[in-house]
């Protein structure tokens, strides 16, 4: 069985009916999810991880079709540690990275390492630090986690939930401006669950 023959079998087991509905759970194209379904493509890590998370599953199971978790944890990228600019994870599929490091006690089989690249978050991370992001553990406020801001630009930034529907993303260095933002505009990717520094 191939990636799109489980996601197939997994759209039918939780009922899900076509790629639209698929695309409104997961937040990704149509197209992209039919080129998924149609063996053309193959989803990149942020792109498995929404669909694990929609189908109820791991993105583990999605790419090799068994549970196992992986032993190691792939490093994508940096992520800006300063001001909020454009990223990319490199467009690998879940799993593999530029490198790989030891997981250690991470459980979540999604988790995926970045290098921070700013000093917003310093002392309590600093530029050149590596932080283990996991898309699976919840984002509660006081939270360090990787965010998108409309769906572009991305930070790592302490979380704090506000009245309203809105957000903080609070900087750890007091010469970075706290942002403001609705929960509307901001995407939580991941909650950092460790922090290495690279040597």
């Amino acid at each position: 069985m191939e990636l799109k023959d489980r996601l197939s079998y997994l759209m039918a087991r939780r009922d899900v009916p076509n790629a639209a509905e698929l695309s409104r759970m997961t937040g990704l194209t149509q197209v992209a999810i039919r080129n998924y379904m149609r063996g053309i493509k193959v989803p990149n890590a942020q792109a498995l991880v929404k669909l694990a998370k929609a189908l109820n599953t791991t993105a583990d199971y999605l790419l090799s079709g068994t549970a196992r978790r992986p032993e190691r944890i792939p490093l994508l990228s940096k992520i800006p540690g300063g001001e909020p600019m454009y990223w990319t994870d490199g467009e690998f599929p879940a799993g593999f990275g530029e490198e790989y490091l030891d997981r250690g006690d991470i459980s979540d089989p999604n988790a995926y390492a970045l290098i921070v690249e700013g000093n917003s978050m310093s002392p309590r991370i600093n530029s050149g630090d590596v932080v283990i992001i996991s898309p699976n553990s919840p984002v509660v406020t006081r939270s360090v986690a990787a965010v998108a801001i409309h769906g572009e630009e991305r930070t790592l930034k302490t979380v704090i939930f506000l009245p309203g529907g809105r957000i903080l993303l609070q900087p750890e260095n007091p010469t970075f401006t706290p942002v403001v933002l609705q929960e509307t505009d901001v995407t939580l990717l991941g909650r950092v669950v460790e922090r290495r520094e690279r040597l």
